[in-house]
């Protein structure tokens, strides 16, 4: 099997690896397609944070062409959607693998896990139906937390620094959407929201000055979900931005920040929690394949899987700013179905 490992920062290999023998729960998946999740990839690729080789990516569509001999949920023939590296192959125990309905097409497919983290946020964020929801970061990820805030009756707010992917976001139902280079955000979120006042805030940028924009625009007792991961000390300018926001509005508005990551993996369903990473994946699925969600929509490019490490170059030099959701394909998809 071929897998793709960071090998060093800013270093990847497609490197030949022996095939894990096929257990009695396990199916064999041939891969043809590849999402990618673009931030934590490419920090991942930046900083090769194992420090020796590591896998890299999560989000894989595949065929099952091998079942083991007590595997029940699936057949050969079957797609599936796979939580795993990029690779060309995976050997998995079916509990691990999720069968794609018939209605959803394969470059959808890969982007199912994505939208689970913006509903895992709303739910941190107690959201009830009909409440305000504003999106900072319009990525992929705050583009899908978004969309699922609309799927979900929110009347939603989506706030980014690029008048593209605003429009992109205003095609897919987003009520208002905001640039604060351009706009005075605090006071439109206030008019649009009126007395009631914003929720909810999703923040999926990763930035300080982002985080101080969602202390000035929520709303009383409003909830801040950290869903984005901000990993470096704010320089002066920005500790400055942020503890003036923090002064401002936390203690005054009493909000409430919470920070956000993912209901659990739990295939084997051991913990007894209702909301699991799988049946999160299942549900988005389930919404696709009835229409009521399109992922493809958010689509922006496609390229090869052996162009993997030039589009990871390109988006961390910043040149590909226009690069929304990204699907790879291998080899095999030319002879797969989808």
């Amino acid at each position: 099997m071929k897998q793709v490992l960071v090998v060093a920062p800013g270093k990847i290999e497609f490197v030949e690896a022996p095939e894990p023998a096929l257990g009695a729960r396990d199916a064999r998946v041939v891969i043809t397609h590849s999402g990618l999740s673009s931030r934590s990839e490419i920090e991942r690729f930046q900083r090769n944070y194992a420090g020796k080789p590591e896998p890299i990516g999560y989000n894989m569509v595949g065929v099952v062409d091998r079942v083991g001999a007590e595997v029940s949920t699936l057949a050969v023939g079957d797609r599936v959607y796979a939580a795993v590296g990029h690779a060309d192959v995976v050997v998995a125990d079916e509990r691990k693998l999720i069968k794609l309905p018939a209605g959803v097409d394969d470059e959808s497919g890969c982007f199912a896990y994505l939208p689970t983290l913006g509903t895992h946020a709303l739910r941190l964020g107690e959201y009830t139906a009909g409440q305000y929801v504003a999106v900072i970061g319009q990525g992929i990820i705050g583009q899908t937390a978004a969309l699922m805030a609309r799927h979900f009756g929110a009347r939603t707010i989506v706030i980014d620094i690029s008048d593209d992917r605003l429009e992109r976001a205003r095609e897919s139902g987003a009520h208002l959407a905001l640039n604060p280079l351009t706009d005075d955000v605090p006071a439109r979120v206030a008019e649009f929201c009126g007395g009631a006042g914003l929720d909810i805030v999703i923040e999926t940028a990763s930035s300080w000055r982002s985080l101080a924009l969602a202390l000035d625009v929520i709303g009383r007792r409003g909830r801040i979900v950290e869903l984005g991961i901000i990993r470096d000390t704010p320089n002066p300018e920005e500790a400055d931005l942020f503890f003036s926001a923090w002064k401002r509005n936390l203690h005054g508005k009493e909000a409430v920040l919470i920070g956000a990551s993912n209901d659990p993996a739990d295939p084997e369903n051991l913990t007894g929690q209702r909301f699991t990473r799988e049946r999160n994946i299942q549900e988005v699925l389930d919404h696709v394949a009835n229409g009521a969600l399109d992922l493809r929509g958010l689509i922006t490019h496609r390229y090869p899987i052996d162009e993997l490490e030039s589009v990871y170059r390109a988006l961390l030099d910043g040149g590909g700013k226009e690069h929304l959701g990204v699907i790879f394909t291998w080899p095999a998809a030319g002879n797969a179905s989808a």
